[in-house]
C-alpha cells in the first residue's frame, strides 16, 4: 500500500509489503514528480514521430522499389524491342547479302553477254559458230528489237534534285528498309537490263549471220562495173541480148572472193562461162562466178563470206579481164547490185 504527504516540496512514498516486513519509504521531489509525465509524453511524441518518420521512410521506399519495377520493365521492353529488331536487321542483312550475290552473279552474266556482243561485232566467231548460234537465237520466234531509251533514267550524267531530309541513325529498320528497297530497284534493273542485252545479242548474231549468208561482200579488189544488170548491145554479136550479171573489170590474176558463207556446188569450166564457181547460199540464193583464169575451190567444200575461190581471168566468152558474177534467188537471175550496195552501206 502507497502512502503519500507532503513535505516542503517533496513526497514522501512509503512502501508497506507483507507483515513482518520491513516498510520502504522513499522521498521525490514534486517537480520531478511533474516532470515524469511530461517525459512519458515526450517519449510517447517521439515514438510516435519516429514511427511516422519510419511509415513515411517505407512508403518512399515502397515508391522507389515501385518505381524501379516499372523502369525495369520499361527497360526489359526497350530490350526486347531493341532485340526484335536486331532479329529484324539481321534477317533484312542476310536478305540484303542473298540479293547482292544475285546482284553479283547478274553482274557476271552482263560482262559475260558483254564479251560475247563484242566478240560478235569484232567477227571474232567462225561462220559455223555463228550459224549455230543464230540458229538458237531465230528459235524462239520472230525478229525482236531493244530500245535504249527506258535506260536513260540509269545515266549518272544526268540532273538530279528534290529536298533535304537527312537519315535518322536512330532508325536503322527505315535504313535497312531504304537499302533494300534501293537493291530492289537495282535488281529490277539489272535483270531488264540483262534480258534487253540477251535480246540484243541474239539479234546481232542473227543479223551478221543474215549478213554472212546474203551475197554482200564485193566479190573482187576492182569495183568498176563495165557492164551492168539487164538488157544491152551484146560485145560479140552487137545485138540487144540479156544480161544475167554484172561485169567487173580488174587485172589478170587478182583474188576472186565468196560474195557470202555457202557450199559450192560447182566448180569447173564451160566453154561459155570459162572457169567457173558455183555457191549455194541459205534463203534460196546462189552465186556465179565466171571466166576465172583459176578456181581454188571443189565441188562440196563449205566457204565463208570473203574467202578467196578462185583468180580473175578472161577464159569462155570474154573480151578481157574481168568477172562476170551473178546472184540467182529462187531460180532467177536478180540484179547483184541490189545486194552489193547494201553490203557497202552496211
Amino acid at each position: 500500500m502507497k502512502k503519500r504527504k507532503r513535505d516542503g516540496g517533496k513526497i514522501t512514498f512509503l512502501v508497506i509489503r507483507e507483515a513482518n516486513r520491513k516498510v520502504i519509504r522513499f522521498r521525490l521531489s514534486a517537480v520531478l514528480l511533474y516532470l515524469i509525465p511530461l517525459v512519458g509524453l515526450s517519449v510517447a511524441c517521439l515514438a510516435l514521430y519516429l514511427h511516422a518518420e519510419n511509415l513515411k521512410i517505407r512508403l518512399e521506399k515502397e515508391q522507389l522499389a515501385t518505381e524501379l519495377r516499372l523502369r525495369t520493365a520499361a527497360y526489359k521492353q526497350a530490350i526486347d524491342l531493341k532485340n526484335v529488331t536486331i532479329e529484324h536487321l539481321r534477317e533484312e542483312i542476310l536478305d540484303l547479302a542473298a540479293r547482292s550475290d544475285e546482284v553479283r552473279s547478274k553482274v557476271r552474266q552482263l560482262e559475260q553477254l558483254e564479251r560475247q556482243i563484242r566478240n560478235v561485232a569484232d567477227g571474232e566467231l567462225s561462220s559455223e559458230e555463228l550459224e549455230r548460234l543464230a540458229t538458237g537465237a531465230t528459235s524462239g520466234g520472230g525478229q525482236r528489237t531493244v530500245s535504249i531509251s527506258s535506260y536513260v533514267e540509269d545515266r549518272d550524267d544526268g540532273g538530279m534534285g528534290g529536298l533535304l531530309y537527312p537519315a535518322d541513325p536512330d532508325d536503322p529498320e527505315a535504313m535497312a528498309a531504304v537499302a533494300k528497297s534501293d537493291f530492289t530497284e537495282l535488281d529490277r534493273r539489272i535483270t531488264r537490263l540483262l534480258d534487253d542485252l540477251s535480246i540484243a545479242r541474239e539479234d546481232l548474231i542473227a543479223y551478221l549471220h543474215k549478213q554472212r549468208v546474203t551475197p554482200s561482200f564485193w566479190p573482187t579488189e576492182s569495183s568498176r562495173v563495165t557492164s551492168s544488170f539487164g538488157y544491152r548491145k551484146d560485145p560479140f554479136t552487137r545485138r540487144t541480148a540479156f544480161h544475167a550479171g554484172i561485169d567487173i573489170a580488174g587485172r589478170s590474176g587478182d583474188p576472186v572472193y565468196a560474195a557470202a558463207d555457202g557450199v559450192v556446188t560447182e566448180a569447173g569450166y564451160d566453154r561459155g562461162q570459162g572457169y567457173y564457181v558455183t555457191i549455194r547460199h541459205e534463203g534460196g540464193l546462189k552465186t556465179n562466178y565466171f571466166h576465172l583464169r583459176k578456181y581454188l575451190v571443189k565441188k562440196g567444200q563449205r566457204v565463208e563470206q570473203g574467202e578467196q575461190i578462185g583468180l580473175l581471168g578472161s577464159t569462155g566468152r570474154s573480151t578481157g579481164p574481168h568477172l562476170h558474177f551473178e546472184v540467182v534467188e529462187n531460180g532467177k537471175n536478180v540484179d547483184p547490185m541490189t545486194y552489193l550496195d547494201q553490203g557497202k552501206k552496211e
